[in-house]
């Protein structure tokens, strides 16, 4: 999963791609090498398979 990070030193925003070994102790700002980051709370991004028959839409604000 990706999860996005602020450093508290540099202020830096980041993500990273977290698995399933990956250690937290291992997570370090890129900007500055900080191991004092947050995970910020971000909105998942999900892809919502509607009935419109496989039609697309260039805008993204069709009705279908």
């Amino acid at each position: 999963m990706i999860f996005s990070y602020e450093c508290q030193e540099c202020q830096e925003i980041f993500d990273l791609l977290i698995g399933v070994t990956k250690e937290k102790s291992r997570l370090e700002c890129p900007k500055c090498y900080s191991k004092d980051i947050i995970k910020l709370i971000t909105a998942p991004a999900i892809k919502v398979k509607g009935s419109h028959g496989g039609q697309s839409c260039s805008t993204g604000c069709c009705p279908f």
